[in-house]
């Protein structure tokens, strides 16, 4: 979109700005041009603007997260100090139970 901003002017262009008589004008005929060359979409009482966004490729769909070893196993999610958080896989709870554990004794909790 940055393009759509710094690219050389038009003649169309240069003939409205120079017939512009203040620089309220000058905005207002840039703001039309814009809105004419569908780079913008005017609000209704004529001030605020937005930027149309140009088409995006579709993204892949993310895919789920799971363990190193699938489907099945255990997954726990902590908060041991403040705004810590921490998302533990394991094959069991008793593995999780000793990440966590380590995760505490590394963070000087309990």
């Amino acid at each position: 979109m940055a393009d759509n901003f710094t690219s050389k002017s038009s003649p169309n262009l240069d003939r409205l700005v120079s017939s512009a008589q203040t620089v309220e004008d000058v905005r207002e005929l840039c703001k039309a041009d814009l809105e004419r060359r569908g780079v913008i979409v005017r609000e209704a009482n004529g001030y605020g603007a937005e930027l149309v966004p140009e088409a995006q490729p579709a993204k892949a769909p993310a895919l789920p997260a799971t363990s190193r070893l699938g489907v099945g196993n255990a997954t726990r999610v902590i908060y041991p100090a403040g705004n810590f958080r921490f998302e533990l896989y394991g094959d069991s709870e008793q593995e999780l139970d000793e990440i966590e554990s380590r995760i505490r004794r590394a963070l000087g909790v309990s």
